[in-house]
């Protein structure tokens, strides 16, 4: 989460923004299918709503308290410049676009990969349920690295013929890629044969994999539809993946990842077009008054937007979980609603 505050914030090094974009996207994916599970529900209609509880929820309650916050600072900013506030077709184009998820259009406005990961985990269901009936743990790696594979290369194939889709449907077999490579992780390390792998001295190799075939393959933005040439996302991707969770194994128990996870939804919402937007807007106007130029201070200026950022996102967590805990599928807990 916090790589991905770093990666939307502008001024960040062109060359740290291509490295965050190589695999935080499919980490999101790969950790949810970490966690993925289908043996609590009792049948297909329990999991629909427990996932929709999970993620459709937030998904259109937060979008549509930060369209609110968003257009409003928006307005706030254009007056402190004093400029005209732009008002015009787009912004209810934006509104329109919470409901449809059409990405690379003006019907479009933010979150597509929660659109994504509902509609890829509601699909993965019934992998799961094959992989299940599955005997044999090795043949059943077999299966999903199959999978992953076979959903990597359709994913690509949709992602080159189409430049956006109606809810992100276009992002759905990529995102069931690292969702199935996400769930061979979670089986294996729940019984203790993975681990190993997440050895700290195993980090370097992690972070050169990636490096490399980061460059070899340039850009790769899921958003826009463009992750490069298959391979070398790919490898980039799992590598990535790989030694964000070396650094989550070492780091186990921390407070600050555990705290940071907890609220990833209402970080992940806020994150782009509320809290670094106006936090950089804030930053400059500061650092123009006294005449500091950016370019001579772009590093300690993202670690600062960065660590604001979190402290305002922190902050409306907080807000969020004591007081609207239904906004991301939640009851408020049984201590608070006593107290009420």
């Amino acid at each position: 989460m916090l790589l991905v505050i770093v990666g939307h914030i502008k001024c960040a090094s062109s060359t740290v923004v291509i490295w965050i974009y190589s695999f935080h996207m499919p980490l999101f994916f790969a950790l949810s299918g970490m966690v993925f599970s289908i043996k609590k529900y009792p049948g297909f209609s329990k999991f629909l709503r427990a996932k929709a509880k999970s993620l459709l929820v937030p998904y259109y309650c937060l979008n549509l308290i930060l369209f609110v916050l968003s257009n409003l600072s928006d307005i706030f900013i254009s007056l402190v410049k004093r400029e005209t506030p732009v008002l015009d077709v787009k912004i209810l184009k934006n509104f329109v676009g919470i409901f449809l998820g059409y990405r690379l259009t003006d019907y479009y406005f933010e979150m597509y990969f929660i659109m994504a990961l509902f509609i890829a985990l509601t699909a993965f269901y019934f992998v799961a349920k094959v992989a299940e009936k599955i005997k044999g743990r090795g043949f059943k790696n077999v299966f999903l690295i199959a999978f992953c594979v076979l959903s990597a290369c359709i994913g690509k194939l949709i992602l080159s013929e189409n430049k956006g889709f109606f809810l992100s449907l276009d992002i759905v077999p990529t995102a069931m890629s690292f969702v199935s490579l996400g769930y061979l992780i979670g089986l294996n390390k729940r019984k203790g044969e993975t681990e190993r792998s997440f050895k700290i001295y195993l980090f370097p190799v992690a972070l050169g994999i990636n490096y490399v075939f980061m460059h070899l393959n340039g850009i790769a933005d899921l958003n826009r539809a463009d992750t490069g040439k298959l391979l070398y996302y790919m490898l980039a991707a799992v590598s990535g993946i790989w030694g964000v969770l070396i650094l989550c194994y070492e780091n186990r128990g921390s407070r600050l990842l555990e705290y940071i996870g907890r609220n990833s939804l209402i970080f992940y919402a806020f994150q782009h077009k509320f809290a670094i937007k106006n936090l950089t807007f804030a930053v400059t106007c500061v650092m123009g008054k006294t005449g500091v130029l950016l370019d001579d201070h772009r590093q300690p200026t993202v670690f600062f937007i960065t660590v604001l950022s979190c402290l305002v996102l922190a902050a409306m967590s907080e807000i969020i979980n004591r007081y609207f805990p239904f906004l991301i599928g939640k009851k408020k807990p049984e201590n608070e609603s006593a107290k009420d």
